[in-house]
């Protein structure tokens, strides 16, 4: 197993990161760590907050999605 440690500036370990082959094998063999999609829901207390700095900015200074992305590609080359 090819083990990656992630460390922040005072050397400490923050998280690890496995291959995506190994954790799934990891995830069929305990049940328990299988993702739903509540494992990506954000708690309400969090959208109140989201949509109250929505509702307080500016529409106009927002862009699409899709200009996002070509942004994006544009800025790292993708």
């Amino acid at each position: 197993m090819k083990i990656q440690y992630i460390s922040d500036s005072h050397g400490n370990t923050t998280a690890v990161v496995i291959p995506i082959d190994e954790w799934n094998q990891i995830k069929s063999k305990h049940k328990d760590l299988e993702e739903t999609e509540d494992d990506y829901e954000l708690p309400d207390a969090a959208k109140a907050i989201l949509d109250e700095r929505i509702a307080s900015e500016n529409k106009a200074d927002f862009i699409s999605v899709e200009d996002a992305h070509a942004q994006l590609r544009k800025k790292y080359g993708l």
